[in-house]
Protein backbone atom coordinates (compact mmCIF):
# COMPACT_ATOMS: atom_id res chain seq x y z
CA UNK A 1 0.00 0.00 0.00
CA UNK A 2 1.19 3.29 -1.33
CA UNK A 3 1.39 6.72 0.39
CA UNK A 4 -0.21 8.10 -3.13
CA UNK A 5 -3.14 5.40 -3.09
CA UNK A 6 -3.89 6.09 0.90
CA UNK A 7 -3.90 9.70 -0.08
CA UNK A 8 -6.43 9.12 -3.09
CA UNK A 9 -8.40 6.73 -1.17
CA UNK A 10 -8.73 10.03 1.85
CA UNK A 11 -9.19 12.91 -1.14
CA UNK A 12 -12.08 10.27 -2.62
CA UNK A 13 -13.81 9.75 0.96
CA UNK A 14 -13.41 13.97 1.19
CA UNK A 15 -15.25 14.62 -1.65
CA UNK A 16 -17.83 12.25 -0.63
CA UNK A 17 -18.24 13.80 2.75
CA UNK A 18 -18.81 17.42 0.78
CA UNK A 19 -21.04 15.94 -1.31
CA UNK A 20 -23.56 14.29 1.43
CA UNK A 21 -23.05 17.68 3.05
CA UNK A 22 -23.95 19.95 -0.16
CA UNK A 23 -27.13 17.11 -0.19
CA UNK A 24 -28.49 17.87 3.24
CA UNK A 25 -27.60 21.84 2.87
CA UNK A 26 -30.04 23.65 5.32
CA UNK A 27 -32.51 20.96 5.41
CA UNK A 28 -34.46 20.80 7.96
CA UNK A 29 -34.49 16.78 8.43
CA UNK A 30 -31.96 15.01 7.82
CA UNK A 31 -32.47 10.96 7.01
CA UNK A 32 -31.52 8.88 9.54
CA UNK A 33 -29.73 6.57 7.00
CA UNK A 34 -28.17 9.64 5.08
CA UNK A 35 -26.30 10.46 8.88
CA UNK A 36 -24.99 6.55 9.16
CA UNK A 37 -23.60 7.21 5.60
CA UNK A 38 -21.86 10.29 6.90
CA UNK A 39 -20.74 8.69 10.03
CA UNK A 40 -19.18 5.60 8.48
CA UNK A 41 -17.48 7.67 5.66
CA UNK A 42 -16.03 9.86 8.85
CA UNK A 43 -14.44 6.90 10.18
CA UNK A 44 -13.07 5.19 7.21
CA UNK A 45 -11.42 9.12 6.32
CA UNK A 46 -10.00 8.65 10.13
CA UNK A 47 -8.77 5.11 9.47
CA UNK A 48 -6.86 6.21 6.11
CA UNK A 49 -5.75 9.76 7.61
CA UNK A 50 -3.78 7.32 10.51
CA UNK A 51 -2.54 5.19 8.10
CA UNK A 52 -1.47 7.89 5.84
CA UNK A 53 0.68 9.12 8.77
CA UNK A 54 2.36 6.04 9.23
CA UNK A 55 3.64 5.64 5.89
CA UNK A 56 4.00 9.30 5.66
CA UNK A 57 6.79 8.80 8.63
CA UNK A 58 8.68 5.82 6.86
CA UNK A 59 11.85 6.26 4.85
CA UNK A 60 10.94 6.80 1.29
CA UNK A 61 12.12 3.37 -0.29
CA UNK A 62 10.18 1.26 2.64
CA UNK A 63 6.89 0.52 0.74
CA UNK A 64 4.87 -1.38 3.21
CA UNK A 65 2.50 -4.03 2.20
CA UNK A 66 -1.27 -4.74 3.43
CA UNK A 67 -1.24 -7.20 6.09
CA UNK A 68 -3.02 -10.90 5.58
CA UNK A 69 -6.09 -11.18 6.57
CA UNK A 70 -7.10 -12.94 10.10
CA UNK A 71 -7.02 -16.26 9.54
CA UNK A 72 -10.26 -17.60 11.77
CA UNK A 73 -10.36 -20.73 12.99
CA UNK A 74 -13.00 -23.12 13.18
CA UNK A 75 -13.29 -26.03 15.53
CA UNK A 76 -13.13 -29.55 14.04
CA UNK A 77 -15.61 -31.92 14.56
CA UNK A 78 -14.45 -35.79 14.14
CA UNK A 79 -17.36 -37.96 13.63
CA UNK A 80 -16.17 -41.30 14.81
CA UNK A 81 -16.23 -44.56 12.44
CA UNK A 82 -16.93 -47.69 14.39
CA UNK A 83 -14.60 -49.78 14.85
CA UNK A 84 -15.42 -53.52 13.61
CA UNK A 85 -13.63 -56.11 15.23
CA UNK A 86 -14.00 -60.23 14.16
CA UNK A 87 -13.99 -62.61 16.43
CA UNK A 88 -14.84 -66.02 15.32
CA UNK A 89 -17.59 -65.02 13.04
CA UNK A 90 -19.11 -62.14 15.58
CA UNK A 91 -19.28 -58.64 14.86
CA UNK A 92 -18.38 -56.38 17.85
CA UNK A 93 -19.23 -52.69 17.13
CA UNK A 94 -17.97 -50.23 19.59
CA UNK A 95 -18.96 -46.69 19.49
CA UNK A 96 -17.00 -43.48 20.83
CA UNK A 97 -18.84 -41.40 22.97
CA UNK A 98 -18.43 -38.09 21.09
CA UNK A 99 -18.92 -34.34 22.90
CA UNK A 100 -19.95 -31.87 21.19
CA UNK A 101 -17.77 -29.02 20.43
CA UNK A 102 -17.95 -25.88 23.09
CA UNK A 103 -19.29 -22.80 21.89
CA UNK A 104 -18.39 -19.77 23.33
CA UNK A 105 -21.30 -17.49 24.98
CA UNK A 106 -22.93 -15.04 22.83
CA UNK A 107 -22.66 -11.85 24.82
CA UNK A 108 -25.86 -11.03 26.83
CA UNK A 109 -28.27 -8.37 26.10
CA UNK A 110 -27.41 -6.80 29.91
CA UNK A 111 -24.06 -5.28 28.56
CA UNK A 112 -25.58 -1.63 27.98
CA UNK A 113 -23.49 -1.20 25.19
CA UNK A 114 -25.42 -3.45 23.19
CA UNK A 115 -28.30 -0.91 23.17
CA UNK A 116 -25.65 2.05 22.50
CA UNK A 117 -26.14 2.43 18.20
CA UNK A 118 -23.54 4.85 16.42
CA UNK A 119 -25.44 7.49 16.61
CA UNK A 120 -26.31 7.63 19.98
CA UNK A 121 -22.51 6.58 20.91
CA UNK A 122 -21.52 10.21 18.97
CA UNK A 123 -24.36 12.10 20.55
CA UNK A 124 -23.69 10.61 23.98
CA UNK A 125 -20.02 11.46 23.61
CA UNK A 126 -20.34 14.97 21.53
CA UNK A 127 -23.10 16.27 23.94
CA UNK A 128 -22.81 14.69 27.29
CA UNK A 129 -18.76 14.17 27.65
CA UNK A 130 -17.67 16.94 26.10
CA UNK A 131 -16.33 15.34 23.45
CA UNK A 132 -14.08 12.86 25.45
CA UNK A 133 -14.21 9.45 23.73
CA UNK A 134 -12.35 7.95 26.83
CA UNK A 135 -14.01 9.53 29.21
CA UNK A 136 -17.33 8.26 27.83
CA UNK A 137 -16.02 4.71 27.62
CA UNK A 138 -15.32 4.90 30.92
CA UNK A 139 -18.77 5.88 32.29
CA UNK A 140 -20.37 3.60 30.43
CA UNK A 141 -18.09 1.21 31.89
CA UNK A 142 -19.27 2.25 35.36
CA UNK A 143 -23.14 2.00 34.77
CA UNK A 144 -22.36 -1.31 33.06
CA UNK A 145 -20.59 -2.78 35.97
CA UNK A 146 -23.42 -1.40 38.68
CA UNK A 147 -24.79 -3.91 40.61
CA UNK A 148 -28.17 -2.44 40.52
CA UNK A 149 -30.84 -0.03 38.90
CA UNK A 150 -29.93 1.90 42.29
CA UNK A 151 -25.97 2.25 42.02
CA UNK A 152 -26.54 3.06 38.27
CA UNK A 153 -28.94 5.94 38.95
CA UNK A 154 -26.34 7.20 41.61
CA UNK A 155 -23.44 7.01 38.57
CA UNK A 156 -25.58 8.56 36.37
CA UNK A 157 -26.16 11.80 39.15
CA UNK A 158 -22.66 11.87 39.90
CA UNK A 159 -22.11 12.35 35.66
CA UNK A 160 -24.70 14.80 35.96
CA UNK A 161 -22.94 16.79 38.05
CA UNK A 162 -19.70 16.49 37.38
CA UNK A 163 -20.41 17.70 33.71
CA UNK A 164 -23.33 20.10 34.33
CA UNK A 165 -26.37 18.19 32.82
CA UNK A 166 -29.61 19.54 31.88
CA UNK A 167 -31.77 16.73 33.50
CA UNK A 168 -34.66 17.69 30.73
CA UNK A 169 -32.50 16.97 27.98
CA UNK A 170 -33.31 14.82 25.44
CA UNK A 171 -30.03 12.95 25.48
CA UNK A 172 -29.30 12.49 29.09
CA UNK A 173 -33.04 10.89 28.94
CA UNK A 174 -32.16 9.03 26.42
CA UNK A 175 -29.37 7.74 28.31
CA UNK A 176 -31.33 6.87 31.59
CA UNK A 177 -33.62 4.90 29.51
CA UNK A 178 -30.92 3.01 28.18
CA UNK A 179 -29.65 2.17 31.63
CA UNK A 180 -33.22 1.10 32.73
CA UNK A 181 -33.27 -1.19 30.18
CA UNK A 182 -30.33 -2.93 31.35
CA UNK A 183 -31.72 -3.66 34.40
CA UNK A 184 -35.35 -4.26 33.26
Amino acid sequence: MSKYQVRKEIAALIDSIKEHSDNIGNTKYVPQLELEAILHKIEKLYEKSIIFNYLNSLPEEIEVEKPAEAIVEMPIVVVPQPIVMEQKEEVVVIKEEVKPPVETPKPTSKDIKTFIGINDKFQFTNELFQKNAQEYANAIEKLNNSDNIDTAIENLKTFQSNYNWDADNETVKRLLDLVKRKFS
